[in-house]
């Protein structure tokens, strides 16, 4: 199923040489720029306000997935747990979470600045399928994978489960 083997996908191997990844030709990674230093967050989204993937990688203890299922509860989203594994035969230790976050969106009206038109969101319920893994080191975290909205259309979804089943972690300092 997967298609990360495709020959039309290109290679990504962090500047650092702390992970690589296979990405679709169309795709680059972007950084935040709001960072701290030290820390690295790279994301990439096939459309906007759908899905996106993301690493980030940050010295110290990082966000653990109580963490993320915490902010999301916070957020007022109901959260079911699909999967909840440990990684025991990697190379640091880890965990994989998957799970779905379900909010209701608020009506909003919203003026494009450039073009001026008014633009309304009807709000409504809204579900997420989140899939990420965790990696800790003693000195660093790792969290990698992507959200997605359910009603997606199934090649986004599928894109970003590939790009996310491609990332090999190479060095967490």
């Amino acid at each position: 199923m997967a298609r990360t083997g495709s020959d039309d996908w290109v290679d990504y191997v962090d500047s650092d040489g702390r992970f690589r990844l296979r990405l679709p030709p169309d795709a680059a990674l972007k950084s935040d720029p709001t960072v701290s230093d030290g820390e690295t967050y790279l994301y990439w989204s096939p459309r906007p306000r759908v899905g996106t993937f993301s690493v980030h990688i940050e010295p110290g203890p990082g966000a653990r997935p109580e963490d993320v299922l915490t902010r999301e509860r916070e957020g007022g989203a109901r959260v079911a747990v699909e999967a909840d594994e440990l990684l025991t035969e990697e190379t640091w230790p880890g965990r994989r979470l998957r799970y779905r976050a379900s909010r209701q969106r608020p009506r909003t009206t919203r003026r494009d600045p450039r073009t001026r038109t008014i633009e309304h969101d009807e709000g409504g319920d809204e579900e997420w399928l989140c899939a990420f893994t965790f990696w800790a080191s003693g000195r660093s975290t790792a969290q990698v994978g992507f959200r997605v909205l359910v009603s997606a259309e199934p090649e986004i979804r599928e894109t970003l489960e590939e790009i996310a089943e491609s990332f090999e972690l190479l060095r967490l300092d």
